[in-house]
C-alpha cells in the first residue's frame, strides 16, 4: 500500500480501526488475531492493513470504499478518492507526455539552456524586441541545470523566452517528470493549463472551479482540502486578452471579473506553488506588478543548447552534408546559433529542407527564408506554397513594405490605422505573419526574425543600394539582401523572384557596398551572397590591404570565407609587386582565433569544440605555418579536447606532436611546454602508467621550480599528483612525505579553508588508512569533514566522500553499528546528490550490506 494512503487511513481511523476493519468485509479472524497484540491503535491499524493488501491485493481499495460508506465517513472516503484522482492525473500525464522523448532525464540535463534573471534583465527586456534582446544574451551567461529551477522554496515561478524558443515543450516535460515522481515530489497534485482556453471562462469563481472545469473527468472528486499541496502553471500568459485588467488588478484596481480574482487569490495562497510562463515582455511585466519580489524565481530559456541541436538533428531524415552544413552555421555564428536554439525555428528549418529537397544550406538568409516558408505553408497547409503567395502576392508585398517602414522607424509595434490598408484589403490572416500583442494591444510580427526577412525582401525589390547604405538602421538587412540577389538558383527563392523584377541590378549591391568602406558589412554581404570578388566590377587591392588596418571582425563563417576567396584572387591576380595578402591575413587571424573560442566558451561544452578548433588549426597552416606558436597553441586546444573526452591515448600522441615542435621552435621559452609535458604525463596517469607519469611529472617540477618557484600553484598541484602517483603505486609513506609537504605550502598560500588544502589533508588521512592506522585516519578524516561541512556544505562531493570512508574506518575498527548509521546517512544523500544508480552511490549501498551481514 502506498505510504500516503496508508497515513490517511491511519491519521483519520486509528481510534475506530476495529470497526472500520470488520467493515471491509475480511475474515472477522485476521481482525481480532491483530487485536490480540497488546498496541496502540496506529500500529493495529497498520498492521491490519498490510494484512489486507497481502490477502487482497485486487480488491482491497473497493473494500476500502465499501467501509467507510457503511460507516458514514465521506470527509475519509473523500480523501482516500483524492489519494487515488492523484494517481488518475499522473498516469493522465504520462500517457499524454510520455510518448515525447524516451532520453526525458538526458534532455533536461544536458539539451535546453536555461538562466536566471532579475528585474534590471526585465526592466531592460520591457525597452527592446525581444529578438533584439536575446541576441544580446548570446555574448555570454551562465547556465542552471532543470533541477535548480525547483530548488528554491519560492512560491512563484516566472518563466520567461522568446516565441517558439519551448516554453511549452519545456513545462510539458516539467508535468512529466512530476507524474514520474522525479520532480517536486512534496506536490500532491500539479495542475497545468494553457491560459489561451481561460479566454472564454471568464466567470471562474474559484480554484476548484476552476481544476473542476478542465480535469473533473479525470479527478472524479467533489473538491480538494487543504491538507493536499497544488501547483499550478499557467502557460501563455502573453495570449491572456485580459491582461491589461490582469496587471491592473494586481496593482490594486478593483476588477470585476471573476477569473482575474480567482487568478488573484491563487497568486496570494500559501499552500500552492503557482508557475505562470509566457513571452518575455509578458513576463517582464508581470514581474515589475508584484508586490513581493522577494518571493518570485526567474528563470529565462535561453533555448536548446548545442548538445540539443545536435540531438534533434539526429533525429530527422537530414542528409549527412545538412548537418554538417547547419553544425558549420552553429559552431561559426552567434546569430545562426541562437536561430538554430529555438525549437520552432530548428524544427521549421529541418522539415523545409526535406520537403523541398535542398542538398545543402550555407546562409542565414537561406534559414531565415526556410522560416518564412515553414510558417506561410503552414497557414493554410492544403494550398501549395507557389498558389498561396501568388493569390497574395499584394497584401505579401504590403507587409513587406510594412517591415520596411518599421526597421527605419526603429519599432517594432504597428497601431491598427497604420495596416488597416492591409487588413481591410486582403486580411493579414491569410499570411499569418501579424498579430496583435495582448501586452501593449499593438499589431506585432509573430517572429521578429521575419520582420528583418520581410524588409530585405522589400529591399531587394524596391530599395537602391545608395538609399539602403546612407541609412545605418537599414544596414542589418542588407547581407540578407544579397543573399536574395545573388541565391543559388532554388526553389524556394525563385517563389520570391516571380513577384517582379528587382529595380536594381545584383552587381550593383556588393559593387556600391564594397566602395562603401565598411569591411565587416561587406565580409557579411559576400558571405550571405556566396559569391566572389567576380561579381564586383572594380576591386581595389588597396582597399581590400588597408583593410587590414581595421580589425572589426565580422561573424566567423564569414571572415573564413573572406579569407578563401581572398586567396583564391590572390591567385588569380598572381600578385608578384604588390601587398602580399598572406601577410596581411595574419594581422586578423589572431582576432579571428579569439573570435572562435569566445564561441567555444559560450558552448560551456570543450567537447563541442574540437571541430571548431580544427577548422582554426588548417587556416593557421594556410597562413602561418604548420610550426608557427599560434598553430601550435591550437593543437594543444584540439588535445584538450581530446583528453576532457577520456580518449587519452590520442590526446597523448597529439600532446606529443605538439612537445617535439615546441621544443624546436620555442629556444627557451619554457612554460607553453612545461604545460605539455604536464598533460602528456595526465595521460599516462589516467592510462594507469602510474611510474611513467610519475618519471615525467618530477621532469615538469624541477622545470617549474626553476621558471616558477617552489611556491607557484602549478608547482605544487604537479607535487601533489607525484604523491597521488605514489599513492597509486602503493608506496603510502613516500606519497604521506609529499602530501604533507603540499599540504604546508598550500596552507601558507590558499589557508587552511581552502578546498585544495582540505582535498590534500583526505590524501594523508587516505594514506593512514592505507597503513591500517585506522585510529589516526578517522581523527584525521573527521577533522577534514567538519571543515568540509562548514565551507563546502553538506552534500558536497568531497563531504560526502569524507564521511563514507569514516564509516570505512569504523567499520574496520568493528564498530558496525557506528558504520552502518553513518554509511547509510551518506547513501541518503548520495541518492539525492548523485542519483540511485550512480557508481558511488551503490558502493555505498554494498557496504550498508556488508554492515548487515556482520550484524
Amino acid at each position: 500500500m502506498d505510504p500516503k494512503l496508508k497515513f490517511i487511513l491511519i491519521e483519520n481511523l486509528s481510534p475506530e480501526w476495529k470497526k472500520f476493519a470488520y467493515g471491509t468485509g475480511i475474515n472477522s479472524a485476521v481482525v481480532d488475531y491483530v487485536d490480540l497484540d497488546d498496541r496502540s491503535y496506529q500500529d493495529k491499524l497498520e498492521t491490519f492493513l498490510n494484512e489486507l493488501v497481502k490477502r487482497n491485493a485486487t480488491n482491497f481499495v473497493s473494500m476500502i470504499e465499501k467501509s467507510l460508506k457503511d460507516l458514514g465517513n465521506m470527509r475519509v472516503l473523500n480523501e482516500v478518492n483524492t489519494f487515488f484522482a492523484v494517481r488518475r492525473l499522473k498516469l493522465h500525464y504520462i500517457t499524454t507526455y510520455g510518448d515525447f522523448n524516451q532520453q526525458i532525464n538526458h534532455l533536461f540535463t544536458n539539451h535546453f539552456d536555461l538562466v536566471t534573471v532579475d528585474e534590471i534583465d526585465y526592466k531592460n527586456s520591457l525597452e527592446k524586441n525581444e529578438w533584439e534582446d536575446f541576441i544580446e544574451k548570446q555574448n555570454g551567461y551562465e547556465t542552471i541545470t532543470f533541477d535548480e529551477v525547483f530548488a528554491h522554496e519560492k512560491p512563484l515561478i516566472l518563466i520567461s523566452g522568446v516565441a517558439g524558443i519551448g516554453k511549452t515543450y519545456f513545462l510539458e516535460k516539467c508535468i512529466y517528470r512530476w507524474a514520474e515522481g522525479q520532480v517536486l515530489k512534496n506536490v500532491d497534485f500539479f495542475f497545468y493549463f494553457k491560459i489561451k482556453k481561460l479566454n472564454d471562462f471568464q466567470n471562474i469563481s474559484s480554484l476548484n472551479e476552476l481544476i473542476k472545469k478542465f480535469y473533473g473527468n479525470i479527478l472524479k472528486v467533489s473538491e480538494i482540502s487543504n491538507q493536499w499541496s497544488v501547483a499550478l502553471i499557467f502557460d501563455g500568459l502573453d495570449k491572456f486578452v485580459h491582461l491589461d485588467k490582469f496587471f491592473s488588478h494586481k496593482l490594486g484596481k478593483y476588477s470585476d471579473m471573476p477569473l482575474i480574482n480567482t487568478l488573484e487569490d491563487v497568486l496570494s495562497m500559501k499552500r500552492i506553488k503557482c508557475i505562470f510562463a509566457g513571452r518575455v515582455q509578458a513576463i517582464a511585466k508581470f514581474s515589475r506588478t508584484s508586490k513581493e519580489s522577494n518571493k518570485i524565481r526567474n528563470i529565462n530559456i535561453m533555448g536548446l543548447s548545442c548538445h540539443g541541436i545536435k540531438f534533434y538533428m539526429e533525429t530527422t531524415s537530414l542528409s549527412n552534408t545538412l548537418k554538417n552544413d547547419l553544425n558549420e552555421i552553429l559552431s561559426s555564428s552567434i546569430e545562426g546559433k541562437s536561430l538554430l536554439s529555438v525549437p520552432l525555428y530548428l524544427k521549421a528549418v529541418c522539415e523545409a529542407v526535406i520537403k523541398l529537397f535542398l542538398v545543402s544550406v550555407k546562409t542565414f538568409t537561406e534559414l531565415q527564408i526556410l522560416i518564412l516558408y515553414h510558417f506561410i505553408q503552414n497557414t493554410k497547409p492544403e494550398i501549395p506554397l507557389f498558389d498561396k503567395l501568388m493569390q497574395n502576392k499584394n497584401i505579401f508585398l504590403e507587409i513587406c513594405k510594412v517591415a520596411f517602414v518599421l526597421i527605419k522607424k526603429k519599432s517594432f509595434y504597428m497601431l491598427q490605422e497604420e495596416i488597416h490598408h492591409i487588413n481591410n484589403k486582403h486580411g493579414f490572416e491569410t499570411i499569418g505573419l501579424i498579430e496583435i500583442s495582448q501586452v501593449n494591444k499593438q499589431y506585432e510580427f509573430t517572429h521578429s526574425i521575419l520582420m528583418k526577412l520581410c524588409a530585405s525582401i522589400y529591399m531587394y525589390l524596391s530599395v537602391s543600394p545608395h538609399i539602403a547604405l546612407q541609412d545605418i538602421l537599414l544596414h542589418e538587412c542588407i547581407p540578407s539582401v544579397c543573399g536574395l540577389a545573388y541565391s543559388r538558383e532554388k526553389v524556394f527563392f525563385s517563389l520570391f523572384r516571380n513577384f517582379e523584377k528587382p529595380g536594381f541590378e545584383k552587381k550593383s549591391w556588393l559593387q556600391d557596398i564594397f566602395e562603401f568602406n565598411d569591411r565587416k558589412l561587406f565580409i557579411r554581404c559576400l558571405y550571405e551572397s556566396q559569391t566572389s570578388f567576380n561579381d564586383i566590377l572594380n576591386v581595389s587591392m588597396e582597399k581590400i590591404n588597408g583593410w587590414y588596418q581595421n580589425h572589426s571582425l565580422a561573424e566567423i563563417m564569414a571572415e573564413k570565407y573572406f579569407i578563401k576567396k581572398t586567396v583564391e584572387l590572390q591567385k588569380q591576380m598572381d600578385m608578384k609587386d604588390g601587398y602580399d595578402i598572406k601577410v596581411r591575413l595574419k594581422g586578423i587571424l589572431k582576432q579571428i582565433v579569439e573570435a572562435i573560442q569566445n564561441v567555444s566558451r559560450y558552448s560551456n561544452k570543450i567537447n563541442d569544440n574540437e571541430n571548431i578548433l580544427k577548422e582554426v588549426e588548417n587556416i593557421q597552416k594556410d597562413i602561418l605555418g604548420e610550426k608557427h606558436e599560434d598553430t601550435l597553441a591550437t593543437q594543444f586546444l584540439i588535445a584538450m579536447c581530446l583528453y576532457n573526452k577520456k580518449v587519452f591515448s590520442n590526446a597523448e600522441n597529439l600532446f606529443r606532436e605538439v612537445e617535439n615542435r615546441q621544443i624546436e621552435i620555442l629556444g627557451d621559452r619554457k612554460e607553453p611546454l612545461i604545460k605539455t609535458k604536464y598533460m602528456i604525463a595526465m595521460c599516462l596517469y589516467n592510462k594507469n602508467q602510474f611510474s611513467n607519469a610519475e618519471y615525467l611529472l618530477r621532469e615538469v617540477k624541477n622545470m617549474q621550480e626553476e621558471v616558477f618557484g617552489t611556491k607557484n600553484e602549478d608547482t605544487i598541484n604537479t607535487n601533489y599528483w607525484i604523491a597521488i602517483c605514489l599513492f597509486d603505486k602503493r608506496q603510502f609513506e613516500n606519497a604521506e612525505k609529499i602530501f604533507k609537504e603540499v599540504e604546508g605550502l598550500q596552507n601558507e598560500i590558499f589557508g587552511e579553508k581552502h578546498q585544495k588544502t582540505l582535498k590534500t589533508r583526505y590524501w594523508i588521512a587516505m594514506c593512514l588508512y592505507d597503513k591500517k592506522k585506522f585510529d589516526a585516519a578517522e581523527k584525521s578524516l573527521r577533522e577534514v569533514e567538519n571543515m568540509q561541512y562548514k565551507y563546502l556544505g553538506e552534500k558536497h562531493e568531497d563531504t560526502l566522500t569524507t564521511k563514507h570512508w569514516i564509516a570505512r574506518c569504523l567499520y574496520e575498527k568493528k564498530k558496525i553499528e557506528e558504520a552502518e548509521k553513518l554509511f547509510r546517512e551518506v547513501e541518503i544523500l548520495r541518492k539525492e546528490v548523485l542519483g540511485e544508480t550512480h557508481v558511488d552511490t551503490l558502493n555505498t549501498k554494498r557496504w550498508i550490506g556488508s554492515c548487515v551481514s556482520k550484524k
